[in-house]
């Protein structure tokens, strides 16, 4: 915060020295008129990207679409939203990396919120076994071992599905 207002105050007081200096000069601040202008329409483009993200921050704020603590992917970035704020959303992921994502990506990305209602999530597992191994003590066991995890919901039911002859092994995929 420190270094901020530092900064700041560096440009306002050299933007008030070049206006006390001209002004003892004797050259009228009228003679810049087509530099400001010039000057203001470079800043109105760069702040366009500004402007977009502050609106979208705040659509993002009136919808809420998604939420502090809601899990999202976005761009191929998983994590939980930690702030949400009017220029960009914070997002942390499971290996405690913050992601800084600007508001606008997440109005113009397709994004999905896993626990946008509720912080219920389907997922699955994929799981290989031995050819020849017995599929039905495969799915028994693996239904036993799901159905004894506090964290599995037992509505819907959690269920185990062939799924693929892998190169060496019979894949199974467990919903839960």
């Amino acid at each position: 915060v420190q270094t901020t207002y530092q900064t700041f105050t560096f440009y306002v007081c050299l933007a008030a020295f070049v206006c006390l200096s001209l002004t003892v000069a004797g050259i009228p601040l009228t003679v810049f008129t087509v530099v400001g202008g010039a000057l203001a329409i470079g800043v109105g483009f760069g702040s366009q990207n500004i402007v977009n993200n502050f609106i979208s921050g705040l659509i993002l704020m009136v919808e809420k679409p998604l939420k502090i603590g809601d899990t999202v992917e976005i761009n191929g970035i998983l994590g939980t939203i930690a702030e949400i704020g009017t220029r960009a959303t914070r997002i942390r992921t499971p290996e405690s990396k913050v992601w800084i994502i600007p508001n606008s990506i997440f109005l113009e990305h397709p994004m999905q919120n896993w626990t946008n209602d509720d912080a219920i999530v389907r997922t699955e597992v994929t799981v290989g076994v031995a050819y020849g191994s017995n599929t039905e003590l495969v799915k028994s066991l693996s239904l036993n071992i799901l159905n004894k995890m506090d964290f599995v919901q037992q509505s819907p039911r959690p269920r185990v599905m062939f799924d693929d002859f892998g190169d060496n092994s019979l894949i199974f995929k467990l919903q839960f």
